[in-house]
């Protein structure tokens, strides 16, 4: 269910996290029911002595698309002022 562009770092920060490491705002996008994509923001972490795995994902779309957008305005404007 994660985005094909996604998979590869998603799984190497499940392996960070297996390894100890504590993980904060890893985002990737995971697939609807309905076929879509939503962006995810993720907090991880792995408690050795319980063996359990603790997750804590919450939707960031919004804002991702916004940050998106924001991104390809600056590079029009770049390429813009590359041809005055």
């Amino acid at each position: 269910f994660v985005h094909r562009d996604d998979r590869e770092r998603t799984k190497i920060v499940f392996y960070k996290i297996l390894e100890g490491q504590i993980i904060r705002d890893f985002t990737n996008r995971i697939k609807t029911k309905e076929g879509g994509y939503r962006w995810f923001s993720w907090n991880g972490c792995f408690q050795k002595d319980e063996q359990l795995c603790y997750l804590r994902a919450h939707e960031v779309t919004t804002s991702k698309q916004a940050e998106i957008a924001l991104q390809l305005q600056y590079l029009l404007m770049h390429c813009m002022a590359e041809y005055d």
